[in-house]
């Protein structure tokens, strides 16, 4: 019984800490937003830069690059959305 006392004493203690803590709900569900958003932009760009959509060798390979790119920052929304604004520039107006 002294035990079964002790484990509940503990997590008493441990559920009043956590009552204790604030959570900023409006942050983390802004991260949550910021991480479907994120995932959205990454799959948008890995389709847009795959270098088999491209037949021509040029493009191919800057499509290749871009799309290395996309892979090495598969986690940061800035850069993500740097490297679809170069994309614009290099790949898509080039096929017009």
């Amino acid at each position: 019984m002294g035990l079964f006392k002790k484990r509940n004493k503990d997590q008493q203690r441990l559920i009043d800490e956590i009552k204790k803590e604030t959570i900023n709900m409006k942050g983390l569900f802004g991260n949550i937003k910021k991480m479907e958003e994120l995932q959205v932009l990454y799959k948008e760009l890995c389709s847009e830069a795959h270098p088999d959509r491209f037949v021509d060798s040029e493009k191919q390979e800057i499509a290749k690059q871009m799309f290395q790119k996309i892979q090495e920052n598969k986690y940061n929304y800035e850069e993500l959305v740097n490297i679809k604004q170069e994309m614009e520039v290099k790949l898509i107006k080039k096929t017009i």
